[in-house]
C-alpha cells in the first residue's frame, strides 16, 4: 500500500548547529522543510499535490515513507500512522486521545537527501499538540526514536536518555532536552546535549511559513537598504526616529539606509499610531 497521507505544508526557515566543547564550531543556514499529515486508513480524503513534488516516486523534490519509521523490515508498506501510535502507547501516554500526526522533515532533491532528525507532532481533536516523537538517524543508517509524551500535562522540553551512536565527536552517554512546538504558522525546534552535567552541542529549527506582506518592510524588487513603511500608520509623523535614521520621502513613508544592522528606533509617545501598528502585526501574525 501506498501511505495515506492529507495536506502537505512548505516551510522555510534556518538550522543552526552548536558543538561547544573541545573546539567549538557553529553555523547557521538556511533550509526548507516539509509538514505532512499523516492519515490513517478510514480517511480517504484525496490531495493533489505541487507538480515539481511526489511522494514515494522520483521528482524535482519528494518525500519516500521507507525512509521513516519501522527500519527493521525496510518497508515501503508500512503505516507510519500506526507506528507511531505503537510508540506512544508502549511509553504509556494517553494514545486514545491522539486524533492527527504530522511529520516534520525535509524533502529529497533529485533523489539525494539525509534526514538526521525527523519530527513527529501528535494532536487531540482540538488541535492541541499532546505528544512529540523525534526520530534521530545516523550515518550508519542507525534509527532510533525518543517520546516526548503528555506535552499537555508535562513540560514541553523533555530530558531523554541517548540511545543512538550519531557522531564521532561523541560517546554513546549522557541525556538530551528535546523541544519541539507548532505556534500558529511557526514551528520551532531544539535538541541540547548534556554530558557530566555540560551542555556540549546543541542544534535548533525556526520554521515559518511564506512571510505574509504585512510583515515585509523592504520595498518589493528593491535592495535591502529601501524599506517601505505603512502610510497608513507612518504618515504626518512628528521627531519619529531617535537614532540616526531618517525618511527619504516622509510623505510616501520610504526610507533609504545603506549600512550595517538596520535599527528601527521610533517615538512613540509623539506618534502613538506606530503602538497601533505593532498591536495589529501580533494579533494578525503573532
Amino acid at each position: 500500500m501506498i501511505l495515506n497521507t492529507g495536506s502537505i505544508k512548505f516551510y522555510n526557515g534556518f538550522i543552526h548547529h552548536s558543538r561547544k566543547d573541545g573546539k567549538e564550531h557553529f553555523f547557521k543556514n538556511k533550509m526548507n522543510a516539509i509538514f505532512i499529515e499523516l492519515r490513517n486508513d478510514k480517511r480517504k480524503e484525496t490531495y493533489k499535490y505541487p507538480t515539481l513534488f511526489s511522494i514515494n516516486k522520483f521528482n524535482l523534490l519528494a518525500w519516500h515513507s521507507s525512509n521513516h519509521g519501522d527500519q527493521l523490515n525496510h518497508s515501503e508498506n508500512q503505516n507510519l500512522y500506526q507506528f507511531i501510535l505503537d510508540l506512544i502507547q508502549k511509553s504509556d501516554a494517553i494514545e486514545n486521545k491522539v486524533h492527527n500526526i504530522k511529520l516534520l522533515t525535509f524533502p529529497k532533491v533529485l533523489g539525494w537527501g539525509f534526514n538526521p532528525l525527523s519530527i513527529y507532532f501528535c494532536y487531540d481533536t482540538k488541535g492541541s499538540l499532546l505528544h512529540s516523537v523525534f526520530e534521530v538517524r545516523n550515518t550508519f543508517g542507525d534509527i532510533h526514536h525518543y517520546v516526548l509524551k503528555n506535552l499537555n500535562k508535562n513540560n514541553v522540553v523533555q530530558k531523554t536518555v541517548k540511545k543512538l551512536f550519531v557522531s564521532p565527536f561523541y560517546p554513546q552517554k549522557g541525556y538530551y532536552h528535546l523541544y519541539a512546538n507548532q505556534i500558529n504558522d511557526k514551528i520551532l525546534t531544539s535538541v541540547d546535549y548534556i554530558i557530566n552535567e555540560k551542555k556540549v552541542f546543541e542544534r535548533g529549527h525556526g520554521l515559518f511559513k511564506k512571510t505574509h506582506d504585512d510583515l515585509i518592510l523592504t520595498e518589493v524588487n528593491k535592495t535591502r537598504s529601501r524599506w517601505k513603511l505603512p502610510s497608513e500608520y507612518f504618515s504626518n509623523t512628528e521627531g519619529l526616529f531617535l537614532n540616526r535614521m531618517q525618511w527619504e520621502n516622509e510623505k510616501e513613508s520610504r526610507i533609504f539606509y545603506k549600512g550595517f544592522g538596520q535599527e528601527f528606533i521610533f517615538d512613540t509617545e509623539k506618534n502613538p499610531n506606530v503602538i497601533k501598528w505593532a498591536i495589529n502585526l501580533v494579533k494578525k501574525h503573532g
